[in-house]
C-alpha cells in the first residue's frame, strides 16, 4: 500500500484530502507543519509527499530542500502560490510537480499516478530464460530442457 505524508496546515483542506486518499486505497500519514513534516518523512519513510507551501514553522519550500538532501521521494506541491515564479522556484527545489489551489481531486489523484509511475523503478528483467511451455532455455549457461531435462 502505498504511504502518503499529506502536509498541511489548515485541517478543513487537510481532512477532507485525507478522507479521499484514504478512500482510494493510499496509506494516509499527516504533518500539520513544516518541523512535523520532516520528522514525519525521517520516521515513517512515505512513498509520496504533498507539500503545502505556506507552513507554521518551517516552510514548504525548506521541507523540500531539507528532504532533497536525503532523498528522492516524489513531492507534489499543493498551494495557493500560483505565480510563475513560485512555481519555477518550487520545481527547481527540488518538486516533481506543482498543483495550486482550489484543485481538482480527479486531477490531483492523476497526477499523483503519474509521478508515482515515473518515479518508481521497475522489476528488473530476468532475460537469461526464456520458457515456452515445457522447454527452457538458459543463455547464461547455453543450456535447453524440457519437462526439467537436458537437452544435447
Amino acid at each position: 500500500m502505498t504511504r502518503v505524508l499529506v502536509v498541511e496546515d489548515e485541517p478543513n483542506l487537510r481532512e477532507p484530502l485525507v478522507y479521499l486518499l484514504e478512500k482510494e486505497g493510499y496509506q494516509v500519514l499527516e504533518a500539520e507543519d513544516g518541523n512535523n513534516a520532516v520528522e514525519v518523512f525521517k520516521t515513517k519513510s512515505p512513498d509520496l509527499i504533498l507539500l503545502d507551501l505556506m507552513l507554521p514553522g518551517i516552510s514548504g519550500n525548506e521541507v523540500c530542500r531539507l528532504i532533497r538532501l536525503e532523498s528522492q521521494v516524489p513531492i507534489i506541491m499543493i498551494t495557493a502560490k500560483d505565480t510563475e515564479i513560485d512555481k519555477v522556484v518550487g520545481l527547481e527545489i527540488g518538486a516533481d510537480d506543482y498543483v495550486t489551489k482550489p484543485y481538482s481531486t480527479r486531477e490531483l489523484l492523476a497526477r499523483m499516478k503519474a509521478v508515482m509511475r515515473r518515479t518508481t523503478e521497475p522489476a528488473p528483467i530476468d532475460n537469461s530464460l526464456i520458457k515456452a511451455g515445457p522447454v527452457v532455455m538458459d543463455l547464461d549457461r547455453h543450456t535447453v530442457s524440457v519437462n526439467g531435462e537436458p537437452i544435447q
